[in-house]
């Protein structure tokens, strides 16, 4: 494939394409052998196989050449007449007879062995001169050295002859091939652009991304057109290096130039289309970033964009007036960057100078608040709050990443002998938690002893006693303070002291007479009674409660779940107040049972 930049510019283009209409027949009038078909090699090896043939034709001549003179050296062609009218003019001015035939038998070995190919033409033209001249008086013996002479060299041309019709004809059927093969291709041409995968390209610059895709499909084809391109360009060069009759060669000029036809237009067109695609996304970029009277993106990343669009540059095949003005413009936004940076330095030295003054305002309050520490001035608590206020006050200020750093070790190592005495104050309070839970775990253990010994001798002490010494111990429980769940404890320990008062109450009940027991049983039944009834009120009123709670009543249904709920709620208020006159009741009848 060809460099894209070599075919950037449309005069370069041009040329390229006008090499399709060149009329070689001038300098091929000389060519004048007979072409037969031949045997070829694959349309791919073709060109190489040409110039093969080429170098061994070369080399056999010489070998041949050398064989039959090998004391004449291939002359100089300059020395010789260039045409058949200069030969025949200094042929005709030369009067000695056997001077004329060796002068033209030394001028036809010149023609055979100049360099490149042989002069056929004028090597024939003097054989056809000098033929008739055997016929004319010549000395005997010269006579047979140069008939040799000329019959050597007639021979030693046909061969000649031979070997460079067999090249020509091979060099014809390969080009034939090859041509044959490109226009099979460029037939194919669209079908072979889709299923050609599109192009990898490093990594795309954001300015590019929105039209990605759309460059992928650009250079993919261009890059197909840009091969064919170099290859008819090749042809036409070999066809240039190339013996064989002007027919032929203008037969594939006119090939090459239809199959020029084909990809030239094409590829200048996609090139402009690319080239203007590419301008427009970089005049976009530079509007964007520098249009303005400073710069907003960071400068590191539009360092690496400005180098992404210069590669995709080199990468994709521009004309080079867009590549010329693209680079330009991107090598002025470079400059501008540059120039950013270096101010972004000198303001970063100066905030840097600014950030030392800070953190050395800071590092002095914080060797005084160590130092006041040191001397006992200051108590662990408030030296912690007062390196809280100061580090607030660090993140309101301007510092830098070094400074930050610098002051954090510093307040560490003020904050750690605070840290170390508040722990030991701490570790003490902990000795004194301990002593406090050993003590109440002690207290706990006793109140647990006495209640035993109360449930021991329940079982022989009166029903008052009992009471007695049930409400001096949960007294002694109360003034001990004793935690919320020890409480509990103790309480589930004298549960058993209920069921025996319970027991000797039912023992003083039984003890009593029918009509005290008859009484309190009709005064328990209407406790129960009451209570029930008592229930009932109390669902009612919550009833209307949330009846009145709903926002779908009118105004009339919510005056009158209001006066509802207002008796139901006088009724409760009347069996509460029952209830409790029973329970009075009750309890003077338990006072004489005991």
């Amino acid at each position: 494939m060809v460099d894209p930049k070599e075919e950037q510019s449309p005069s370069e283009t041009e040329d390229s394409e006008s090499l399709g209409t060149t009329d070689f027949s001038a300098s091929e009038k000389s060519s004048n052998m007979d072409q037969e078909p031949v045997s070829a090699e694959e349309a791919s090896s073709s060109q190489e196989s040409i110039s093969t043939v080429q170098t061994e034709t070369a080399e056999q001549v010489s070998e041949e050449s050398s064989s039959e003179e090998p004391s004449t050296p291939a002359k100089d062609t300059s020395e010789w007449p260039s045409t058949p009218e200069a030969f025949d003019e200094i042929f005709a001015n030369t009067q000695d007879l056997e001077e004329k035939v060796q002068y033209s038998i030394r001028y036809m070995r010149a023609m055979l062995a100049q360099a490149g190919s042989p002069n056929f033409r004028n090597f024939w033209h003097a054989r056809r001169q000098v033929l008739p001249l055997f016929k004319e008086q010549i000395n005997p013996g010269s006579r047979v050295k140069l008939w040799k002479d000329f019959s050597d060299l007639s021979k030693e041309a046909r061969q000649l002859k031979e070997m460079f019709d067999e090249q020509s004809a091979f060099a014809v059927e390969q080009i034939d091939i090859a041509i044959k093969a490109l226009e099979e291709m460029l037939a194919n041409l669209e079908q072979t652009a889709e299923e050609t995968p599109l192009p990898e390209l490093p990594e795309v610059p954001v300015a590019l991304e929105e039209a990605s895709d759309r460059y992928l499909t650009i250079q993919r084809n261009l890059n197909l057109l840009n091969t064919h391109a170099a290859r008819i360009n090749e042809l036409r060069k070999e066809l240039i290096r190339t013996d064989m009759r002007v027919r032929n060669k203008n037969e594939f000029f006119r090939r090459l130039s239809a199959a020029g036809d084909q990809v030239f237009p094409r590829r200048k067109e996609l090139i402009k289309e690319i080239s203007t695609l590419f301008v427009a996304d970089v005049n976009a970029f530079v509007k964007e970033h520098f249009g303005g009277e400073r710069i907003k993106c960071p400068l590191y990343q539009l360092r690496e964009e400005i180098k992404g669009l210069q590669s995709i540059a080199k990468i994709l095949t521009l004309n080079t007036h867009s590549f010329t003005s693209t680079r330009m413009q991107l090598s002025e936004c470079w400059d501008l960057v540059k120039l950013a940076e270096k101010e972004w330095k000198k303001h970063k030295a100066e905030q840097k100078e600014a950030f030392k003054v800070n953190a050395k305002e800071f590092l002095d309050k914080l060797s005084a608040l160590a130092e006041s520490f040191a001397k006992g001035e200051l108590v662990a608590g408030k030296g912690l709050k007062e390196l809280d206020l100061l580090q607030k006050e660090m993140r309101k200020i301007d510092l830098g990443r070094d400074e930050v750093r610098l002051l954090r070790d510093e307040v560490s190592k003020v904050k750690q002998p605070m840290l170390d005495k508040i722990k030991e104050e701490e570790e003490a309070r902990r000795k004194e938690e301990e002593e406090r839970v050993q003590q109440r775990r002690e207290l706990l253990g006793n109140l647990e002893t006495k209640a035993q010994v109360i449930l021991d001798e329940a079982s022989s002490l009166d029903l008052d006693t009992i009471k007695q010494r049930r409400e001096a111990f949960f007294a002694e429980v109360e003034e001990a303070a004793v935690l919320k769940q020890d409480k509990q404890k103790l309480e589930r320990a004298l549960r058993p002291l209920k069921d025996i008062i319970v027991d000797k109450e039912e023992e003083a009940l039984l003890s009593l007479s029918q009509d005290d027991q008859e009484a309190l049983q009709s005064h328990r039944n209407v406790y129960c009674s009451r209570q029930n009834r008592r229930k009932e009120i109390k669902a009612k009123v919550e009833e209307y409660r949330k009846l009145l709670g709903a926002s779908s009543l009118d105004f009339e249904k919510a005056i009158e779940y209001t006066e509802r709920m207002q008796e139901e709620k006088d009724r409760l208020d009347k069996i509460d107040a029952d209830i409790a006159s029973i329970e009075s009741e009750i309890r003077a009848l338990k006072t004489k049972i005991n």
